[in-house]
């Protein structure tokens, strides 16, 4: 890469070699963005003050090491960033909007002031912009066929993708490739490695292997979503025909849904036992209660499971009425019916 194929990001502006800095603590920024920064205005309003009174408006934003941008120190910061213009600024709650056009790579040769607002010497580095061999060419192509095999498989991403494509070709190798990086799920660590490669070929070969790593991820998330899809949908269909069959079991007196079953299965235990018309007509308002809710309703299985408790602690206590008393109990044979079984037992009251 000779000087002659090395220009600034704008050859009719003059940058200066003093910026201020802003601390970026998420990924770093790429030439060619339009960033969206939101920010505590507490802290950082004399930063975008100083910026906003500035002729340029220019600020260097640098990555931190560190997870908060506002504990972070000169020391934790990366010295390659982005420079950028600020367009716009809001405070919202107590928070800072500001919008910055990424222009082009610096490295900051030393920090003038180490505490908020940041300032410091900074070089800029040039951007190829030679002619587009063959090889530049085949490596661009390729960055743009994986960001075509990613758009089916992450739909957040479509229409960026679109609009980007729409504009970049080819022709911006360098844009394409820094374009490319930012929509991975590559850590800032990574993304800071590409942002460091300035020579374009090494660049791409990166962002290549980023997108390789992307589309796998990629591959395998749809593949786990489909998987849970498939069995969410097999298990819909088994409730639906077993619930149709269900429907048609009844239909054809073939089978009693669940809430027949289940007073029924009460009326059984019921049967030869020697309740008072209180306990009986208590019993007849339970199972009335009963038949009037749904079996899916939570409201119906804790009514089923309170009258189970009922029938395990209350029950024993009436057949006990045998055991305290000196009256011996009955004996009953298979083939007496109940109602002979109510009058027997009446006689031992």
């Amino acid at each position: 890469m000779n000087d002659e194929a090395q220009v600034l990001a704008r050859a009719d502006e003059i940058l200066p070699n003093v910026i201020h800095i802003l601390p970026i603590a998420a990924r770093p920024f790429f030439p060619g963005q339009g960033v969206p920064l939101l920010m505590d205005a507490e802290y950082w309003a004399p930063t975008i003050e100083a910026v906003q009174e500035s002729e340029s408006r220019l600020i260097g934003l640098l990555l931190t090491e560190d997870d908060e941008a506002e504990k972070t120190t000169p020391e934790a910061m990366y010295r390659v960033g982005t420079v950028g213009r600020v367009h716009k600024v809001h405070e919202v709650d107590g928070k800072l909007q500001v919008l910055v056009e990424c222009l082009q790579r610096f490295r900051v040769e030393k920090f003038i002031r180490t505490e908020p607002p940041y300032l410091a010497r900074v070089e800029y580095l040039r951007e190829y912009r030679g002619k587009v061999t063959e090889d530049i060419k085949a490596y661009a192509l390729a960055i743009i066929n994986a960001i075509k095999e990613l758009l089916p498989l992450n739909p957040l991403l479509q229409e960026e993708l679109r609009f980007f494509l729409d504009r970049f070709g080819p022709e911006n190798p360098s844009l394409l490739a820094d374009f490319a990086t930012g929509l991975t799920s590559a850590t800032k660590e990574e993304q800071q490695e590409i942002l460091e490669t300035v020579e374009l070929l090494p660049r791409m070969e990166k962002v290549l292997t980023l997108l390789s790593k992307e589309l796998e991820l990629a591959r395998t998330q749809q593949k786990i979503r489909n998987t849970v899809e498939e069995r969410m949908e097999k298990q819909q269909r088994e409730f639906f025909l077993k619930e149709q069959l269900k429907v048609i079991q009844q239909e054809l007196g073939i089978a009693k849904d669940d809430r027949t079953a289940d007073i029924e299965k009460f009326r059984e235990r019921l049967e030869g036992l020697q309740l008072t018309e209180e306990a009986l007509g208590r019993v007849e308002e339970e199972l009335e209660k009963l038949s009037m809710l749904e079996p899916s309703s939570s409201e119906y299985q804790a009514s089923l499971r309170s009258r189970e408790r009922f029938w395990d602690i209350r029950v024993p206590k009436i057949d006990s009425i045998f055991d305290n008393s000196l009256v011996p109990r009955p004996s009953w044979s298979p083939g007496v019916p109940p109602q002979h079984r109510k009058l027997v037992a009446a006689t031992h009251r």
